[in-house]
């Protein structure tokens, strides 16, 4: 189960809404493939989403977000959801809807990383006190760095 939010936009004028909603599948995207011609004039983006274990507690996520900002425009066409729409009022309530939405996110998922944290998604290497053998580096545990293969930008190292 998945609550979400996405973003409509439309194909011609560029006017753009937001959808809450749930789902039961793992993308997202899934739920619009049921008659997608309801949704032709619209591009549509999923801007985030939250994995829950219940149907539940994608419900609770979906009607919180629906008492804060409850539908406040019309479309002339119908489609499936039309009364989970709210357009924000500028570029500024948009980013406060999805600061909340990804607040509500890290508690869920508990992927918050901790503040100072220095955990990288990448190898790091230490070379000090490492021996330099022309262009290699050989650190403490045995790795050798190619160092003509290594960015100039000193941060990348």
């Amino acid at each position: 189960m998945k609550s979400y939010i996405v973003e409509f936009t439309h194909r011609v004028s560029g006017e753009s809404f937001l959808k809450f909603g749930h789902t039961k599948y793992s993308d997202v995207m899934k739920r619009f493939e049921f008659s997608p011609e309801q949704y032709q004039d619209y591009n549509i983006q999923v801007l985030a989403s939250i994995k829950h274990h219940t149907v539940e507690a994608a419900e609770a996520v979906e009607t919180d977000f629906l008492d804060k900002y409850p539908k406040n425009l019309y479309l002339p066409k119908n489609f499936s959801g039309i009364t989970e729409i709210y357009e924000p009022e500028d570029k500024q309530e948009r980013a406060k809807i999805l600061r909340e939405f990804y607040t509500i996110k890290e508690t869920i998922e508990g992927k918050k990383k901790k503040k100072g944290s220095t955990v990288m998604p990448w190898p790091v290497y230490n070379v000090s006190g490492a021996e330099k053998d022309n262009k290699l580096i050989i650190d403490k545990s045995g790795d050798t760095l190619i160092t003509d293969q290594l960015t100039d930008n000193p941060l990348a190292r």
